[in-house]
């Protein structure tokens, strides 16, 4: 059943209210009667489960051999230079990854520093996630009670989600006074910003990639995923972003860019060199910030 460590910082996201585990079945249940069921001791605490759109979408990927769909090799090179400054920022004590899917941010994680939490809107990829403290809930009413948690990081998640400003005040809601707030999203303007370096040439070589595959690959070049209704993809401004955190009374450590990833160009050459020469504080895809909770 559900850790201990869980339940007790575990909270009704409709009334804020305690929940409990009922004696005769696997259900949480709430002071004023909500209930919500659990699946392989992970508690399902929002309230589409699982008919969400991203659910629809995640039983499409085998997140093992294609995270999201990308090749592992590029998953794993693009989220590890994201997950490695995340970790930098981090103070001892908890960490809730707030939308942290298959929970690959444990991976870099100090168990002797960090006590890793993962919460995500959908059942069919947290079950990629091993780790010992997982549930199902909504970022925009996070299912955990106030000031519980000594971090809490957000990595590319916020432009998936339909309200921004509810999702970061919930982070700021669950964060401890004193408390790191980590939110890596991407931004608006950032292939404008190529386009105007001397990465232009990007733009060319990548519109004769896609050509050469239609000619010489055209099966393998349809993609075999379908997005759901309610699926979002918005990046946001960074200006707007800092103002939403400043209004939230986050103070802000750090803002900079990271993700030097060259367009749809994801094979090893082009990532070796990105990684090479292209900067990502300059020309990043993603902005970054690294927050304290007054």
């Amino acid at each position: 059943m559900i850790k201990k460590e869980l339940l007790d910082i575990l909270c009704c996201p409709r009334c804020r209210s305690d929940v409990k585990v009922l004696p005769d079945e696997p259900v949480l249940v709430c002071t004023d009667g909500h209930r919500f069921p659990i699946h392989d001791s992970v508690p399902i605490l929002n309230r589409e489960c699982e008919s969400s759109s991203y659910n629809n979408l995640y039983r499409q990927i085998d997140f093992t051999d294609s995270p999201f769909g990308y090749k592992k090799e590029y998953a794993e090179w693009r989220k590890g230079q994201i997950n490695r400054k995340v970790v930098a920022y981090l103070q001892p004590g908890s960490v809730l990854d707030n939308g942290g899917g298959y929970g690959y941010l444990k991976e870099f994680i100090d168990p002797a520093q960090n006590i890793y939490y993962n919460v995500d809107c959908s059942y069919e990829i947290l079950q990629y996630d091993t780790s010992a403290f997982r549930c199902v809930g909504e970022g925009e009413s996070l299912p955990f009670k106030d000031e519980v948690f000594d971090n809490v990081v957000s990595g590319d998640v916020l432009e998936h989600v339909q309200d921004k400003v509810a999702y970061i005040a919930e982070s700021y809601r669950v964060l401890k006074p004193k408390g790191i707030f980590i939110l890596n999203t991407p931004r608006e303007g950032w292939v404008e910003d190529l386009k105007h370096s001397g990465w232009f040439g990007l733009f060319l070589i990548e519109k004769l990639n896609f050509k050469l595959k239609r000619i010489f690959k055209p099966k393998k070049n349809k993609s075999i995923i379908s997005v759901p209704n309610g699926v979002v993809d918005i990046p946001s401004e960074e200006t707007w972003l800092r103002e939403q955190l400043e209004n939230q009374n986050f103070e802000i450590l750090v803002q900079t860019r990271t993700d030097n990833h060259p367009l749809s160009l994801t094979n090893r050459f082009w990532r070796t060199l990105a990684d090479w020469f292209l900067n990502a504080e300059k020309y990043g895809h993603c902005v970054f910030f690294a927050c304290r909770k007054n």
